[in-house]
């Protein structure tokens, strides 16, 4: 749990404010949306029955168009070596799937913590307690909802310790 520190928050935020994320001041409510959005595509994966671990890549074809990979494979092969690429586009192209949105919602949650200079307190993994995925998914709704309601930044913590309790309870490492 150790990488999930202040440090790691101020090298989200500076890549994200050198790629103009933070040319205009959000508001914690412009925040709250996003981080809605990034969870909402979560579970549209998930509604679409795209299983927790499966990531796929979309690049654009030599027509410009953005064309998804033919095979969908799980996260795990792509840790394992155990698949080969056709096309070295799949490599560069962008990762799509549960895992994915999983760290998007990190990372904008991150960044949000930076711009307001939050100092993440996260000490320890939540534990699921044999709840659903959907009761989860849920629950990080609930706090991006409590931290607008409240403007309480300390939700950040709740959104992120989450995310990573999925990702360490499936065996997705959000930081690839």
């Amino acid at each position: 749990m150790n990488f999930i520190n202040n440090e790691l928050r101020d090298m989200i935020g500076e890549l994200n404010e050198s790629k103009g994320w933070h040319d205009e001041p959000r508001s914690i409510a412009q925040h709250c949306i996003l981080l809605h959005s990034e969870v909402s595509e979560i579970v549209e994966d998930y509604r679409s029955n795209k299983s927790i671990d499966e990531v796929w890549y979309e690049y654009k074809n030599e027509n410009g168009e953005i064309v998804t990979s033919d095979s969908k494979y799980s996260f795990q092969s792509f840790i394992d070596g155990s698949i080969r690429y056709e096309h070295e586009k799949r490599l560069t192209g962008k990762p799509c799937g549960i895992p994915s949105e999983l760290a998007d919602v990190v990372i904008r949650a991150l960044d949000m913590a930076y711009e307001y200079d939050y100092s993440l307190s996260i000490d320890e993994l939540r534990k699921s307690n044999s709840v659903s995925f959907e009761e989860i998914i849920s629950n990080i709704h609930y706090f991006i909802s409590m931290m607008f309601y409240y403007n309480d930044l300390s939700y950040l913590d709740l959104v992120i310790s989450t995310c990573f309790m999925i990702s360490n309870e499936k065996g997705i490492n959000l930081e690839q």
